[in-house]
């Protein structure tokens, strides 16, 4: 019954929203440009796989500071199918 989303009118056929919060030990989103281009993947993760999944990251992070320069953020589902998506 509201109005159409996004000023999107008609163009929108179907809309879905999650919720995600950041991975614990990475830095807060540095806010900025971050040269206009973004790269989003989402990962489907095995019912009970978030554990092994951050612990595995953060083993990896924690030596290559270097590699992480690029990355704006991770996130892990709150809501709906388990998954992981960075930015």
């Amino acid at each position: 019954m509201s109005a159409p989303r996004f000023h999107a009118g008609d163009h929108i056929m179907a809309l879905t929203m999650d919720s995600d919060a950041p991975f614990p030990f990475l830095s807060p989103v540095r806010i900025g440009s971050h040269h206009g281009v973004y790269e989003i993947r989402t990962y489907r993760l095995r019912p009970g796989g978030l554990a092994p999944t951050l612990a595995a990251w953060e083993a990896a992070i924690a030596p290559a500071r270097a590699y992480t320069a690029h990355l704006v953020t991770n996130l892990y589902a709150l809501d709906g199918a388990p998954r992981i998506t960075h930015i």
